[in-house]
């Protein structure tokens, strides 16, 4: 009985695996897909990363992403933060530039950018979002103002345990995508470090 259902459930892993491959495969074919690099800008388009905001005239751009050890980087920033035995061993620090090319003064939601592996998807860290920004006060929305651009660090969190230890000893040379929009067109931002 035990035997039967390790190979069902291997079973309907595979399957659901093999759906959204070709899920994936299929967005490519059908140019739902779209990748760009570090230094590129990024059009929201008619596409967003929040259903309810027009970002047509938004674009963003990756200007470059490091990764440090999280003690260290709050040691260096000088951020008080209470710290508990859940906060992250390493961060991702993506730099991007905001800019409002002629688009109304509509607000970008930071935490819809989404930041992933390859097979792993990386949460951002609210606390030093908000300090390492001063200009959100307090907000993890921004608007500008058409014509402006504003420089952002986004961090998010890198916890050993939930990584394989070979990834974890790589993890500086980890493949990040930064996804910008998810609707009606995925556009992603390969990483440089």
């Amino acid at each position: 009985a035990l035997a039967f259902a390790v190979v069902v459930s291997l079973a309907g892993l595979w399957t659901w695996r093999y759906i959204t491959l070709n899920r994936y495969y299929d967005d490519l074919d059908n140019g739902s897909y779209q990748l760009y690099k570090t230094g590129e800008r990024v059009p929201f388009e008619d596409d967003g990363n929040d259903l309810y905001t027009d970002l047509n005239g938004y674009f963003i751009r990756v200007d470059g992403c490091e990764t440090c050890d999280y003690d260290q980087y709050l040691n260096d920033s000088n951020f008080v933060i209470a710290q508990d035995e859940n906060d992250p061993d390493k961060l991702v620090l993506v730099y991007i530039t905001l800019i409002n090319e002629d688009c109304d003064p509509n607000p970008v939601s930071l935490p819809n950018l989404k930041l992933r592996g390859v097979d792993t998807p990386i949460n951002m860290d609210w606390d030093i979002l908000l300090l390492a920004n001063s200009v959100l006060e307090g907000n993890s929305a921004l608007a500008l103002a058409p014509g402006t651009e504003q420089k952002l660090v986004l961090p998010y969190g890198l916890w050993k345990n939930s990584f394989e230890s070979s990834t974890w000893r790589n993890i500086d040379e980890y493949t990040l995508y930064l996804q910008i929009t998810s609707t009606l067109t995925t556009k992603e931002v390969l990483l440089s470090r």
